[in-house]
């Protein structure tokens, strides 16, 4: 899979998160869970991933498929309320 992203967001991303995009190859893609992002007309279909880091951490990435690639929109920790949402499914 390719990644590709807005290297301005990136950068707005890092300094807001303090998480950069293209450390996403760091995640486990076998412990995701994808849900459609439908809480507005983003004029393309969103999606919202909760995935584990390889160090453990689970992270929270918003993005769109463009063709073949994944066009990353956000990446951070997942919040608390998001944690208890992984963990119980």
């Amino acid at each position: 899979m390719q990644y590709e992203w807005d290297e301005n967001k990136r950068r707005i991303n890092l300094e807001k998160h303090g998480e950069d995009f293209a450390d996403v190859v760091l995640l486990d893609w076998t412990s995701a869970i994808i849900q459609q992002d439908d809480r507005q007309d983003y004029g393309e279909v969103r999606y919202n991933a909760f995935l584990l880091r390889d160090d453990g951490r689970l992270m929270s990435l918003t993005f769109t498929l463009r063709g073949k690639n994944l066009r990353i929109i956000s990446y951070r920790k997942a919040n608390s309320r998001e944690r208890k949402k992984y963990e119980a499914s």
